[in-house]
This record gives structure tokens, C-alpha cells and sequence, in this order.
């Protein structure tokens, strides 16, 4: 259940990482579109904090004509990023400390550790 919990809190911040790529990814790295979850209207975490906040990206999410590099800058001012990038903190602990109550080597929960601030460390 313990490496349930993990496997579970890490698959949730791995997606919200997913999220902050899709708005402000380098295509380089990531191989979308800049913009693409923007310009697609998704309703992802960042976007859906924002539009919690902010007229202008809910108008946009409703087929609003917007420019997509504006509609971006207005949810970052929302701070939305900022909250996904505390919820992906906060799943990564979440699934440390569900590691801590199972009994295994050492080594192997360094390994799931180094995993977890791998998959969740791409959005810098």
C-alpha cells in the first residue's frame, strides 16, 4: 500500500510538471508547440488555478479571442505556476514519507527518491 501511495503522489506531480511544460516548456525539450496547452484551451492545473483568479483567462477558456503569449503572462500573474510547483512539492513529499513506512534497503529508497526529483525536476 506504502509503494502504492508513492507510485500514486509521484504519477500526480509528475502530471502537474506536465502542465507547467505545456504552457512554459522549451519545445526543445519538451517536443510540443510553445504555448500548446494555452493555444488548445486544456483546462490543466496551472490554467484552471488562473482562470480561478483571472477574467482574462477564463474569457479565453470560454473561445475568447486572445493572444496566447498574453493569455500565459496572465497566468503567471495569478501565481498559479507557483502553486503547481508547491503541489508538486508537496505530492513528492507526500510520496517520501509514504516510502518511510516500508521496510526497504537503503539503496533502493534513494533510488525512488532520486526518481521522483528526476521526473519532477524537468520544469526548470
Amino acid at each position: 500500500a506504502a509503494l502504492a501511495r508513492y507510485g500514486e503522489e509521484l504519477g500526480l506531480a509528475f502530471q502537474l510538471v506536465d502542465d507547467l511544460l505545456g504552457i512554459w516548456g522549451d519545445p526543445e525539450v519538451t517536443g510540443k508547440p510553445v504555448l500548446s496547452d494555452v493555444r488548445s484551451r486544456k483546462k490543466s492545473g496551472p490554467i484552471v488555478l488562473a482562470a480561478a483568479g483571472s477574467a482574462e483567462v477564463r474569457a479565453y477558456l470560454e473561445g475568447g479571442d486572445a493572444d496566447p503569449v498574453e493569455v500565459a503572462a496572465a497566468i503567471e500573474a495569478t501565481g498559479a505556476r507557483e502553486q503547481v510547483r508547491d503541489e508538486v512539492r508537496n505530492h513528492v513529499a507526500i510520496a517520501a514519507t509514504a516510502l518511510g513506512s516500508v521496510d526497504l534497503d537503503a539503496a533502493a529508497v534513494a533510488d525512488l527518491l532520486r526518481t521522483a526529483e528526476y521526473v519532477t525536476g524537468r520544469d526548470r
